[in-house]
């Protein structure tokens, strides 16, 4: 057994006893105990699928990301574990939808190095961080007087992707063989059945700056889509709490650390022309370049569960050609049923949801382009004049592109095996 049971239930009960004061609204079943399910068993990531209801789940929580590749020196592997003082605290930081409590009972055993917690009956995403504790009272304070030291995100969702038929096999060279999953990352639904509006969201997923671990919340409603300012961070109906969002602007020397320390906060900078982070390695945040899929490693900045990467540019490649944009099918109906359908080979087709992306707006962290634009990021990213772009699918009305867009930008990822 990994955990000291007694401890873990006792440190469980008072973790639970404080989210129910600050979660009035949620009421839960009491923590059962019960033998620990082990996410890290295998592989350490940024991300966890918790796939079954009223369990009890571990990870590590002494390492960074996969633990193998650090970045932006990845030829020149650093120290990866992370150093976690006596008085770390784990805690939720947020959840989705805002009026599910999707996980409960966070707990940090310091002498075992792992964090546990409780799913629920429902399906969503909520972000756990590890924080040091200077209020000493157990409750982490988004003020940013308590560091976050890292965060991981958990993806609660009735959905394994390495089980055939949850996730889709490139047929066209020279990417014969690549998996890709089925949903965005986050997603909870992978096709919108009867186009009702939870459902279409739930098919969203969630959004990333390029080259970030820790994941951001996308729209929880559908009116106004498509335009600027309709539908931003702050608005209720996304997360739960909806007050530790934060965007600021950053000058040059802004750092990894202040992005994993401030997992809450999109950030940009009117210095760098919206860039989060200067500097030629940060290119490779997401992946080293090389031939064939385009990554040959996975970096402990990566945003994918164990067993899964984020993709590069040659992944989506083929879409992009004429022969490759003849599969996508509804690119006249994407307005009214917010995505297209993509047929792989044979006779499956996957939902790509038009879940638009994420971008600054008069300083506001900001949805654009639902029902109008698919944004599928990727690995893959290029520094002209200083400038960083990254780049990603793109499928509108005008057709189907490899874009390109400034590092701040926020769009849906879609894992690729990682073999």
């Amino acid at each position: 057994m990994s955990l000291s049971l007694q401890k873990l239930f006792t440190g469980a009960v008072l973790s639970f006893c404080l989210i129910c004061c600050l979660t009035s609204c949620h009421k839960d079943p009491d923590p059962v105990e019960q033998t620990p399910v082990n996410l890290s068993e295998t592989e350490t990531a940024n991300c966890y699928i918790a796939s079954v209801a009223g369990q009890l789940y571990e990870f590590r929580a002494d390492v960074m990301g996969n633990g193998l590749i650090p970045t932006p020196n990845p030829d020149e592997p650093d120290n990866v574990s992370l150093d976690v003082p006596s008085n770390a605290v784990a805690a939720i930081l947020w959840m989705t939808p805002h009026d599910r409590q999707v996980i409960y009972a966070p707990y940090y055993n310091s002498e075992y190095k792992t964090i546990s917690f409780y799913t629920s009956a429902y399906s969503g995403n909520a972000v756990i961080g590890l924080f040091v504790d200077t209020n000493n009272n157990g409750v982490w304070d988004s003020d940013g007087s308590e560091k976050i030291i890292w965060s991981w995100h958990i993806w609660c969702v009735d959905y394994d992707p390495s089980v055939a038929g949850n996730y889709e096999v490139y047929y066209q060279s020279p990417l014969i063989g690549t998996k890709v999953m089925n949903r965005n990352l986050g997603a909870y639904l992978n096709v919108p059945s009867d186009l009702l509006e939870e459902n279409i969201i739930a098919s969203f997923g969630l959004k990333y700056q390029f080259g970030r671990k820790d994941p951001f919340p996308t729209t929880g409603v559908l009116q106004g889509s498509g335009t600027l300012g309709a539908i931003n961070l702050h608005n209720r109906g996304l997360t739960y709490p909806d007050n530790v969002w934060k965007e600021t602007s950053q000058p040059a020397d802004v750092s990894l650390d202040y992005a994993t320390n401030h997992p809450t906060t999109f950030i940009f900078s009117y210095e760098l022309d919206e860039i989060w982070l200067a500097g030629d390695n940060s290119c490779s945040l997401w992946g080293v370049q090389s031939e064939g899929a385009g990554m040959n490693r996975k970096t402990i900045y990566d945003p994918c569960p164990p067993g899964w990467r984020v993709p590069a540019e040659k992944v989506f490649a083929p879409l992009a050609t004429d022969a490759g944009s003849s599969l996508i099918v509804g690119v006249d109906k994407m307005s009214s049923q917010y995505g297209v359908y993509l047929n792989y080979g044979g006779a499956d087709y996957t939902f790509l949801p038009a879940d638009g992306f994420g971008l600054i707006n008069e300083s506001k962290y900001t949805i654009a382009g639902v029902g109008q634009e698919v944004s599928l990021g990727t690995g893959s990213a290029f520094i002209v004049d200083g400038m960083l772009f990254s780049k990603y699918l793109s499928i509108e009305a005008g057709g189907t592109y490899i874009a390109s867009t400034p590092m701040i930008a926020a769009t849906s990822i879609r894992c690729v095996a990682d073999e």
